[in-house]
């Protein structure tokens, strides 16, 4: 049975979320998943979510942990 999306857009949603909620652990974990899917039919998802870290709205950093404390 296929799924109404595919899976890596599925996974990449929940990473985003679990990194906009300080779960960087979580999103560790779905970003391993995502690197597993690289070699399929829903690979896209690690370079989505490795761009969502890049464009500094998720970054695992310190610094960026601060900047975001500050902002609010």
């Amino acid at each position: 049975m296929l799924a109404e999306r595919p899976l890596d857009c599925a996974i990449v949603e929940a990473f985003k979320s679990a990194m906009e909620s300080g779960r960087s652990d979580v999103a560790e974990h779905l970003l391993c998943a995502l690197e597993c899917l690289c070699g399929g039919l829903e690979g896209g998802g690690a370079d989505e979510a490795y761009r969502f870290i890049i464009a500094g709205r998720g970054c695992f950093c310190r610094a960026s942990r601060r900047r975001r404390r500050r902002k609010r």
